[in-house]
């Protein structure tokens, strides 16, 4: 079980790491093809909130790594996880611009959405 378990771990992670590189090179791409700028930041803004949404998606009871499940803070677990979702996005767009984005993220996870898709919808 042990193998399996290992096995299981590390095809995960060559999957993190796969999306990861398809992100560099989105971003790559995204700094190459679109001259606007306006456009240019706000797809690398979706291109950064992408691995936090998907990690947050994936991990829905709190694999994060500032939130302790058993911790005696205030409010339920559920709260917590959305808060620290809620802070990961903020840290992305430090700037105030594009926030619809962000509320919209945070509404489509909040009501139990999708958010990957989301995020690719956005960028489309």
């Amino acid at each position: 079980r042990l193998n399996a378990s290992y096995g299981r771990f590390e095809e995960c992670r060559i999957f993190w790491g796969d999306t990861n590189n398809a992100i560099r090179d989105m971003a790559r791409e995204t700094m190459m093809w679109l001259k606007d700028p306006g456009q240019r930041a706000r797809m690398l803004k979706l291109l950064k909130a992408y691995p936090v949404v998907l990690n947050f998606h994936l991990n829905a009871k709190g694999g994060h790594h500032n939130i302790k499940r058993f911790d005696n803070t205030n409010g339920s677990f559920e709260d917590r996880v959305h808060a620290e979702y809620l802070a990961e996005l903020r840290d992305i767009y430090t700037d105030g611009e594009d926030i619809n984005d962000m509320y919209r993220m945070a509404k489509v996870k909040y009501t139990g959405g999708n958010t990957p898709i989301e995020v690719l919808t956005l960028m489309g």
